[in-house]
This record gives C-alpha cells, structure tokens and sequence, in this order.
C-alpha cells in the first residue's frame, strides 16, 4: 500500500459482483476493503431470519435458480473462483429445477435440465412447439460445447471485442460458426435463428429469460441465455447451496479474509473522491475518508452515476449513456413462512413460477 493510503482497491457494496473482485485481488495480493451500507454482506443475495411462535423462519432475499456452483469447468465462474480460495460449497443436487405454472387449469410444466426430457414436457403443452424445440436441440448442444470452451466474461454483450485479441480462444470462437454472429445480440433473434417461432415456446423462453435476467427475450443478450440454457442441460441438474444464497457470500468472505481482505459493515460511502481526473479513495457519510488509488463500484450503474461519481468527473456523453440503461419493472417480494407438518416436500418440488400475463 502506497504512503498516505489505506489499501490498493477499496470496493463500493459487497454484492456477488463486489465480494467477487474483492476476494480475486486479495488473493493476488492486494490489500483491499469492502465497503458495504447495509448490516449484512450479499446485495440481493443475503438472507434474513424470522422468529415466530412456530419457530425461526429463513429466508433468500433473491437469487433461487442454481446450476454449476460445484463444477469449476462449468459456465459458472463462482465454481472456479471458490474453489481458487479454497471455499468450496455443499450443495443439495435436484431436478426438476421447478414447476412453471404458464396455463390457469392446468398442471405445471417440470422444467428438467435435461433439455430432451424438456421437449417432452413441451408436448403436453405445444406439441408444435416440442417439434421445434427437439430440432434445436442439436444445435444448442453444439454451441454450448463451443461456448464452453471460451472465458466467462467473453459472454458480456461486448465480448466480440475481447475474443478478438485473445488468439488462445481462436478455435473455440470456429466451433461457434454462424453462431457467432447472433450471440451478442437479444435472445430474441438466437430464437429465429434456431427455428423457434412457436407462440407458447417464445412465452416460455420469456420466462426463462425473466428469471435470468429480469428482461423478456427482447432484452436478454442471447450468449447468457446460451450459456446458462445449455450448461444446465450439460450438468443434467440443477443445485442450491446449503444453508441458502448467503452461504456464497459468505464463502466469498470467508476468502476475502483469509487472503487479507475486510469487510466494513453498516458503511456507507457518500461519494467517490476524484483528483487530477482520478479516483483516489472515497469520503463516507460522517465525514470519514477511505484512500485507495482504485476505486470499484458494485453499486448499481445508476447509482453510481448519479451519486456517487462526483459532477464533471467524467463527460456528460458518458454519464447519458449509462444513465440511459434499461431497467427491469419494479416486482416485491412477499415472504411466507409455512409450518412443514404433513408436507410431503418429495412430491412438492423445490421452486414454483407462476406466469399469468398472456
């Protein structure tokens, strides 16, 4: 740490994102702090506790689809990561992932990983549609071996730019083919591409990309949605970590710690401090002041911008252009806790969507 610093990175929200760089550099070497304003670690992906009369009550604040946590060579870059720190998860492994509840009157759609035990549970709903998807099969095998082969941030919406001056991905980026070409753009257009036009497979492919992403198929990049569509069809299951999402987080602290990283709780970071056209630490309400000649934002772009980047640090055409980022619709979250007597879980499955908006 340079004279008159308090660490080389200081990290603004402890989200998976933040706790995911923050742990990466510790590891590597340098001191970092995390800053977080909220009592506990994790952005959406804390959890919180409920005492009631029946007992304690636990419960995930978001994230509830997971596939690849324990399997470093899968499309999940936390699989990796963990195991780099030392951190591993336990994991309970299942499938059917969930039930989709699309239709009023009719029974649920098991949503299997195994993509051909999908196209059977499709034929209950669209035969047209289990027809289309059964043909694309295939080729959503093939793109995903291609695209496996390739580095996680290669999926990012610009990742053309990235696979371009890195020769050692050369023939992965072959294997995609006339892939290649679709992958960055909306899932609307991979649909086209892959035949899928039937009006109850484009609804489902909605849904899945709103649980993704938050955004129908018009908004989600179609390599995320490649890439996490095929990799469960890979792994043949999906998995959900001991003790819930904040059991990631917490892994992720554990390595942040042990390669000398700290978490500061209940902190909140009013604005980063800008000198000479660079960041330079960050001043906290209060008045206190976190130097560090690297700054990482893990709040939301929006935030960032119009918060926490103080006035003229950066060009107004900039700023427009991450302010002008889409959104997802606003949604709440109602959390109920059921007394388990009598409750066969077996048969009740794991995760129930119920989609209604034709």
């Amino acid at each position: 740490v340079a004279a008159g610093d308090d660490a080389d990175v200081v990290v603004i929200g402890s989200g998976v994102g933040g706790l995911t760089a923050a742990a990466l550099l510790a590891y590597y070497g340098k001191k970092v702090i995390v800053l977080e304003s909220h009592y506990a670690t994790g952005g959406a992906a804390h959890g919180f506790a409920k005492k009631t009369p029946h007992g304690e009550f636990k419960f995930d604040t978001g994230p509830s689809f997971f596939a690849g946590l324990t399997t470093p060579n899968a499309l999940n870059p936390l699989a990796a990561l963990l195991t780099l720190l030392g951190e591993p998860l336990d994991t309970v492994k299942y499938d059917p992932l969930g039930t989709f509840h699309i239709e009023a009157g009719k029974p649920g759609l098991r949503r299997h990983a195994d993509l051909s035990k999908l196209v059977a549970e499709v034929r209950h709903f669209s035969p047209n549609g289990a027809n289309q998807l059964e043909a694309a099969v295939p080729k959503i095998r093939t793109m995903y071996a291609s695209l496996s082969g390739l580095p996680t941030p290669a999926l990012r919406a610009d990742w053309k730019v990235g696979i371009m001056i890195v020769s050692r991905y050369m023939k992965a980026m072959a294997g995609l083919g006339p892939y290649a070409g679709v992958l960055p753009n909306p899932t609307n257009g991979l649909l086209d591409f892959l035949g899928i036009t039937d009006p109850w497979m484009r609804r489902l492919a909605d849904l899945e990309c709103y649980l993704l992403s938050g955004v129908d198929a018009s908004g989600t990049v179609a390599a995320e949605f490649a890439a996490v569509f095929g990799a469960s069809d890979d792994l043949k299951q999906s998995e959900f970590p001991r003790g819930g999402a904040e059991a990631i987080t917490n892994a992720l602290v554990r390595g942040l710690n042990k390669y000398g990283g700290e978490v500061r709780l209940k902190t909140h970071v009013e604005t980063v401090i800008v000198e000479g056209g660079a960041a330079v630490g960050v001043k906290l309400r209060g008045g206190g002041v976190v130097r560090a000649p690297v700054v990482l934002s893990n709040a939301s772009v929006w935030d960032t911008y119009s918060k926490l980047i103080p006035p003229g640090a950066v060009s107004q055409q900039e700023k427009e252009k991450a302010m002008g980022i889409p959104c997802s619709e606003s949604f709440m979250h109602l959390h109920l806790g059921i007394r388990g007597d009598g409750l066969d879980l077996a048969k009740l499955g794991g995760d129930h969507v119920g989609g209604r908006d034709q």
